[in-house]
């Protein structure tokens, strides 16, 4: 009768599968979320965009342009910027 182990036997091929997979899909992930200096400058130039598009509807809707009226609309921009990319981020998978 063999020993009685709390380890369960796994062949060293088993180990060896699971170890190429895992490393497979780490290397997927890394793909996909890699970062260089093209995706940064589309990146902030999308932000800019809806940052600019959003700033001047705000401007259009109020009526006097105050340096208060100014800060908050373009705070309120800014926010609406993020929410803009992240939500074309999530529709289109990118």
């Amino acid at each position: 009768m063999p020993p009685h182990t709390d380890r369960p036997s796994v062949s060293l091929r088993t180990l060896g599968a699971l170890r190429a997979e895992y490393r497979a899909r780490r290397a997927v992930v890394r793909r996909r979320w890699r970062i260089n200096g093209r995706t940064t400058l589309l990146a902030t130039a999308e932000l800019f965009g809806w940052w600019a598009a959003l700033g001047v509807l705000w401007l259009v809707f109020i009526s006097t342009v105050d340096t208060l009226e100014l800060a908050i609309g373009a705070a309120v921009a800014c926010l609406g910027a993020l929410a803009a990319r992240a939500a074309r981020r999530a529709v289109t998978g990118r």
